[in-house]
């Protein structure tokens, strides 16, 4: 299907052209008829993980930046880190609300995870043997950025130093971010 780009955006001609197809149109489509956004991020989620390799790394920092065009940098940099000890479960306003959080666990190793029951999360953590006792650190956002956020710690967190059990979520390949200073040499 051939697309033609206006305003940095791709919009189908309906016309057949010879070749090979290198990106879909079914994000964008989707988007324009009204999908649910959470239904296109985990789509292109799955789509991400199952496909990473194909991907376009210059559609996935674009995808970033708009992230950070959304606020005021220093309003997404604003975040209240709160800590679940071991055997504690989250606070009562966290029902309902979109969270990212990182497991500690007893290994010494992290998990990055985000989802709109922080409740259960916990509880299917602690249910695998030996995590019994991990501890989470969780910051409550607004569920249009949380999967982007996932990805920006699991992509970034290693980088400092961080062993991460997961991987698989990073699917965004970060060149640059504002957030996160670089490392200090000093």
């Amino acid at each position: 299907m051939g697309a033609e780009y206006v305003d940095g955006q791709p919009i189908p001609t309906w016309k057949l052209i010879n070749g090979i197809c290198k990106e879909s149109l079914a994000f964008e489509t989707a988007q324009r008829e009204g999908i649910p956004e959470i239904l296109i991020q985990r789509a292109e989620e799955l789509y991400n993980s199952a496909y990473r390799n194909q991907i376009s790394k210059k559609k996935d920092q674009k995808r970033l930046s708009e992230l950070y065009k959304m606020k005021n940098p220093s309003e997404v940099a604003t975040v209240k880190c709160v800590l679940i000890a071991a055997r504690e479960q989250p606070a009562p306003s966290t029902i309902g609300a979109s969270s990212v959080y990182i497991m500690l666990r007893p290994d010494k190793k992290f998990y990055v995870g985000q989802t709109d029951d922080l409740e259960g999360r916990v509880r299917a953590h602690r249910l695998k043997e030996g995590m019994e006792n991990a501890s989470f650190l969780y910051f409550l956002v607004a569920v249009s950025i949380a999967c982007q956020l996932e990805t920006l710690l699991i992509n970034q967190l290693p980088n400092y130093g961080f062993q991460l059990t997961n991987i698989a979520d990073g699917s965004i390949v970060i060149l640059y971010d504002p957030i996160i200073p670089e490392p200090s040499t000093a």
